[in-house]
């Protein structure tokens, strides 16, 4: 981020009060259909992976069972070497199902950060366009479980305007 050139409080003579409006960030999360849309996919992901993980580990679990029926049956007289053979294919199957898990939770991380990145973004052009139109100087976040602001006057909360706005910006976006 660069530094401006020089703050609202350089030219005395220029001064005034800053025009402050908030939104309710929850609210965006809740009806603004882009975010909506990517939530939804991302859950259909995670069931995916949820599906996908199921499946390789029944696959594990199968060949674990046949690996110690097979020993059980030989008993004491399994060969060691055929022994640890069977040992360390159980641990390549637990380190593959490790890895395996790790690698979807990562690909669900990244993904989520995506949205949220682009979400972000999303938000703060419309935001500086809206705010410019209307004299805003600066907008801020209010939220149930995350309060910095107390207090604030409903005439300055304007959620229902950039929902609005943000909904019509992705719609028109999709229909291009």
């Amino acid at each position: 981020m660069q530094l401006p050139a020089s703050s609202a409080f350089a030219d005395t003579a220029k001064r005034r009060a800053p025009v402050i409006a908030y939104i309710h960030g929850d609210s965006i999360m809740a009806h603004y259909d882009f975010f909506l849309e990517k939530k939804d996919a991302i859950e259909a992901k995670m069931k995916s992976s949820e599906g996908k993980l199921k499946k390789e580990m029944a696959s594990a679990q199968k060949e674990y069972e046949e690996l110690m029926t097979y020993a059980q049956s030989k008993g004491d007289k399994l060969p060691d070497d055929e022994a640890a053979t069977i040992q360390n294919r159980i641990m390549q199957l637990e380190y593959k199902m490790q890895e395996l898990q790790a690698e979807e939770e990562e690909n669900l991380y990244k993904r989520q950060d995506e949205v949220n990145k682009e979400l972000m973004e999303r938000i703060q052009q419309y935001l500086k366009s809206y705010a410019a139109s209307k004299g805003i100087d600066m907008v801020l976040n209010y939220q149930q479980l995350a309060q910095i602001i107390l207090f604030a006057g409903e005439p300055f909360d304007i959620t229902a305007d950039v929902v609005n706005g943000l909904n019509e910006a992705y719609r028109a976006e999709k229909e291009k």
